[in-house]
């Protein structure tokens, strides 16, 4: 992930909203006490992301107000993904709908109810596809076969697909239940006899797998398709 900070010494601040921006540094100061992320912008609006990162990250977010930035950049931390903060120039302009007392109780409750794991995220649905002797070596090229198969199954969509050095786990986020389950069939039928095990990862089960950082490659067309 790419964070844009108006606090690193290159970036260009404009705004004579003093309020706005003095409830914003209190707020960043709340984060880094509660969360230890050591950020020192969480809430400015320009965030970049590969497309199966926002895929995962989204699926695991549970607030939908004003904090929900926290949470994707903790969800972020908990699962080994990279997150570098670059200078922007950032311009005020009128029309937010933030109100500075309101919102920073809400903010800072929503901090907290997060850090405490009161907001588990919903788990994702994933597969996972390995050889069907526990013994055995994957075989070489098995995550660019499992894209391969999975692109016409969901219109083309940035799936993270994932290879664990014992085999490839897919992650289904944001797909519904109905998709999941013909996809999982539909593996099943076309990679036998692999093991195709259909299950679900919570948050710190998916961390378990290890730091995602550069491991999160998306269902891409084969150099014969492109």
């Amino acid at each position: 992930m790419a964070i844009g900070c108006r606090a690193l010494p290159d970036s260009m601040v404009e705004t004579t909203y003093l309020i706005r921006s003095l409830m914003g540094r209190l707020f960043n100061e709340v984060v880094t006490a509660g969360t230890g992320l050591g950020l020192k912008d969480t809430q400015c609006g320009f965030k970049g992301f590969r497309a199966p990162v926002a895929r995962l990250l989204f699926h695991l977010v549970r607030i939908d107000r004003f904090a929900f930035d926290v949470e994707i950049l903790s969800r972020a931390r908990r699962l080994g993904l990279t997150v570098t903060e670059v200078p922007v120039h950032w311009k005020h302009v009128e029309g937010s709908t933030v109100h500075p007392l309101h919102d920073s109780f809400t903010m800072v409750a929503d901090v907290y109810r997060s850090r405490r794991g009161l907001l588990a995220g919903p788990p994702v649905p994933t597969i996972s596809v390995r050889p069907a002797d526990p013994g055995a070596a994957p075989e070489s090229g098995l995550a660019g076969r499992v894209s391969d198969l999975l692109l016409p199954m969901l219109d083309g969509a940035p799936i993270p697909v994932l290879a664990d050095g014992r085999g490839v786990i897919v992650l289904l986020a944001m797909v519904d239940p109905a998709r999941v389950a013909l996809v999982h069939s539909a593996l099943k039928d076309q990679l036998a006899p692999l093991d195709v095990t259909r299950k679900a990862l919570g948050v710190d089960d998916l961390a378990t797998l290890g730091p995602l950082s550069g491991r999160l490659g998306a269902a891409a067309p084969s150099a014969a398709d492109s």
